[in-house]
């Protein structure tokens, strides 16, 4: 999300607005990349999984949904996550600054998680897989993480 909002901090007179204009254009999120790919030739083991939709995907990059397409289309069975749109606390150094909300973000997005009692919980996000990952006994890992067959 930062490399795609680099163009914002250059004026459009300064030399390095074309430079982050294009860096920005060049940018993508691994699930644009894999969104038109065929990967029905992958083994995958499916398994009951509850999806975390990060803030950088679903705000930041405007991608809500995608990563949870491919998985379906994957053979993932998906449950259904309360609150979905809700930030789990991480945030990037919020979680370092709010603890005591930032807590409570992720008790109450576990909670919602795990009602369809997920043999693993994926994300799209590191800071949100770190963060989600000390709250439950779960498997917390990212999405890609599953393809790898």
């Amino acid at each position: 999300v930062m490399v795609k909002d680099y163009l914002s901090m250059f004026d459009e007179s300064d030399p390095y607005h074309k430079k982050a204009q294009a860096v920005a254009k060049k940018t993508k999120d691994i699930a644009q990349f894999l969104a038109d790919k065929d990967l029905s030739k992958l083994e995958l083991e499916k398994k009951t999984i509850s999806y975390h939709e990060p803030c950088t995907l679903q705000h930041g990059l405007g991608l809500k949904g995608l990563v949870e397409s491919i998985l379906s289309r994957l053979g993932y069975k998906l449950g259904d996550v309360v609150d979905s749109h809700l930030c789990c606390g991480s945030a990037g150094t919020y979680s370092i600054f709010q603890p005591k909300l930032a807590k409570q973000l992720k008790i109450n997005k576990l909670r919602n998680l795990q009602k369809s009692s997920p043999e693993i919980i994926v994300t799209g996000n590191i800071g949100c897989l770190m963060h989600l990952q000390g709250g439950t006994k779960i498997s917390v890992k990212h999405w890609v993480e599953l393809l790898d067959a």
